[in-house]
C-alpha cells in the first residue's frame, strides 16, 4: 500500500522498508511466492517500481521495536496513539489530482519557510541546545526512553509536562564542569521554545513558572559570564586604533602591509556602517563594493540577519584621511584587486582564505592592548563591539533611537541591549542633580512650620494630623491607630 501512494514521490530513487516478518522479505526479495494473493502484491509492487524507477530494499527488525507499524498495520489505532500519543490523529494522504501539491512538497515548503526565517548560525546554535537538552533527559530521566532525534511536538510536550523539566535542565546546566554561563542558560531556553514550534504544535506554550524566573535570578548572580557580550567600543580607542593601523600601513613593514590595510578596512566599515560581523566577513562580496563618481562608498551585503533581501550602505568621506572609511577600502582594494575572485568575500586574508569573527576579536584585542587599554578592557572587546560601540557613541549625541535603529538595521528592541551608559555621562548626571551651598539656604526660608506637641512622661511625641487615619468600629476597645493610611 505505501509504494502505491508514495511512489511519484519516490520517482527516481532508493527506498528501504523495514518489516518484522522474515517470510514476506524474502518473498518481495526474490519478487516469487506460491501464495496467490502474496504474488498478486509482488506484482504490483513491482510494476510500480519499474514504473517510477524505484529500488526496493528491504531490510528485518524484530518486532518489539516495531510496535507503531504493527500496531497500525493491526488497525489497532488506540493502541497506536497510546504507545505515541503525539502522532497526527489525520493520516497524510497525497493528492490525487495532479494540478494540485501534493502533502509531501507542501512539507517541504513549510520546511523551508521555517528555516529561511532563521538564520544558518542561528540554526546550529538551536541545534547545539537541542543536543544539550537530549543529554539532560538521558541523565535525568534514564527509566524513560526517547527517541534518537527530538521533533517539535516531542519539545512541546516535554516543556508543557511542568516546570519540573525545565527547573532540572536549569540545576543540570549549573552542575556541568564548567557551567554553563547564565546568558546560556537563557539563550537554551528560548532556543527549546522555537525547537517546539511545529505545524502540528499548539501556538502558545506555558510561561516559565515563577520558580523557574527565581531559578534564573540566582543563576545570574552565582554563574555571571567570564565576559561580558556586547561591550561597546570607546569612540577615542576606536580612532586610535584606526589611525594606528593607517600610520602602519605607510611607515610599517612591508610584510603586514596585507594585515594593516585589511583590519584597518574591516574596522573602519564596521563602525562606520555599525556591521554585524558576519555582514561584512560572510556575506560581503568583491562586486559588492563600489566606488561612486561623487567619492563616496557603496556597499552591497547579500542579507542581513533580519532580512534575506540585500541591504545597500554608502558611506561618505571623512575629513581626516587616516580615519576615513572610504580611503581605508581603496587602500585595502589596491591589494586586493590583483587576487581576482570577485565572487568571494571581499575582505580576505593574505593567505586567501576569508576573514572571520575570531580573528577580528583577536586583532582587536591586541591593538587596544597595545595602545595601552586595560586588562579588563581588553577582556571585554570582541567582534561585537563596533556595532555596540557605534549605537552607543550615536545615543551620546543626541541621536533618536529609531534613527539608531535605522542606522543597524535593528527590527526591535534588541537594539537597547547594545547600547551603554558611559561613566562620564553618569558623573554628569550626578552633577546635575548635586546639592549645593545655594540649594540650603533657599530651602531654608521654604521649612514647614514646627508641629505641635505635647509630653507623655519624659518624651516628646509629635502628632501629624492626617486625613487618612483609620478607626477601628469599636471604639472602646481599639485604640485610635496611626500612621496606616487608607489605599488610594
Amino acid at each position: 500500500l505505501a509504494v502505491l501512494c508514495w511512489a511519484p514521490h519516490w520517482a527516481n530513487g532508493r527506498v528501504t522498508i523495514y518489516n518484522d516478518n522474515r517470510a514476506a522479505i524474502s518473498a518481495f526479495t526474490r519478487r516469487h511466492s506460491g501464495v496467490p494473493g502474496m504474488a498478486d502484491a509482488i506484482r504490483a509492487v513491482a510494476s510500480t517500481c519499474a514504473r517510477f524507477n524505484i529500488c526496493l530494499h528491504f531490510e528485518w527488525l524484530p518486532g518489539v521495536v516495531n510496535m507503531l507499524a504493527d500496531a497500525v498495520s493491526r488497525a489497532q489505532m488506540p493502541r497506536f496513539f497510546r504507545i505515541h500519543p503525539h502522532a497526527d490523529r489525520l493520516p497524510c494522504v497525497p493528492s490525487r489530482d495532479p494540478s494540485l501539491p501534493s502533502n509531501v512538497r507542501v512539507s517541504t515548503a513549510l520546511i523551508d519557510l521555517s528555516d529561511a526565517a532563521l538564520e544558518h548560525k542561528t540554526r546550529l546554535s538551536y541545534a547545539a541546545s537541542g543536543r544539550l537538552f537530549a543529554r539532560y533527559l538521558r541523565y535525568g530521566y534514564p527509566s524513560l526512553v526517547f527517541p534518537e532525534t527530538l521533533r517539535a511536538r516531542d519539545y512541546h510536550a516535554l516543556l508543557s509536562a511542568g516546570p519540573h523539566v525545565v527547573n532540572g535542565f536549569i540545576g543540570y546546566c549549573a552542575a556541568l564542569q564548567p557551567p554553563q554561563s547564565a546568558p546560556s542558560v537563557r539563550s537554551h531556553l528560548s532556543a527549546l521554545r522555537s525547537l517546539a514550534l511545529g505545524p502540528s504544535t499548539p501556538e502558545a506554550l506555558p510561561a516559565w513558572s515563577a520558580y523557574t524566573q527565581r531559578l534564573l535570578r540566582g543563576y545570574d548572580k552565582l554563574h555571571v559570564a567570564g565576559r561580558l557580550g556586547r561591550q561597546p567600543l570607546d569612540r577615542d580607542l576606536a580612532a586610535r586604533i584606526i589611525h594606528q593601523l593607517a600610520t602602519a600601513y605607510t611607515t610599517g613593514p612591508q610584510v603586514h602591509r596585507w594585515a594593516y590595510a585589511l583590519y584597518g578596512a574591516a574596522f573602519t566599515v564596521a563602525w562606520h556602517g555599525a556591521l554585524r560581523v558576519g555582514e561584512y566577513t560572510e556575506h560581503l562580496r568583491a562586486t559588492g563594493v563600489e566606488f561612486l563618481p561623487d567619492g563616496a562608498a557603496a556597499l552591497t551585503i547579500a542579507r542581513t540577519k533580519t532580512t534575506a533581501e540585500s541591504v545597500r550602505i554608502v558611506l561618505r568621506p571623512g575629513p581626516d584621511p587616516t580615519l576615513c572609511p572610504v580611503r581605508a577600502l581603496k587602500r585595502y582594494w589596491q591589494l586586493r584587486q590583483p587576487v581576482g575572485r570577485p565572487e568571494a568575500q571581499f575582505f580576505l586574508k593574505e593567505n586567501g582564505a576569508p576573514l572571520d569573527a575570531a580573528s577580528v576579536s583577536r586583532m582587536l584585542r591586541t591593538m587596544a592592548s597595545a595602545l595601552g587599554a586595560s586588562e579588563a578592557v581588553v577582556r571585554s572587546l570582541s567582534s561585537h563591539s563596533f556595532r555596540s560601540g557605534a549605537a552607543t557613541a550615536a545615543n551620546d549625541a543626541a541621536v533618536p533611537l529609531r534613527d539608531i535603529m535605522a542606522l543597524g538595521r535593528w527590527k526591535s528592541d534588541a537594539v537597547s541591549r547594545y547600547i551603554r551608559v558611559r561613566p562620564s555621562t553618569l558623573d554628569a548626571a550626578r552633577g546635575s542633580i548635586g546639592l549645593t551651598p545655594t540649594d540650603v539656604a533657599v530651602n531654608q526660608q521654604r521649612l514647614p512650620p514646627r508641629p505641635p506637641t505635647h509630653s507623655m512622661g519624659s518624651a516628646a511625641i509629635h502628632e501629624p494630623r492626617s486625613d487618612h487615619t483609620f478607626h477601628t468600629t469599636d471604639k472602646e476597645h481599639s485604640p485610635r491607630i496611626k500612621g496606616i493610611t487608607s489605599p488610594p
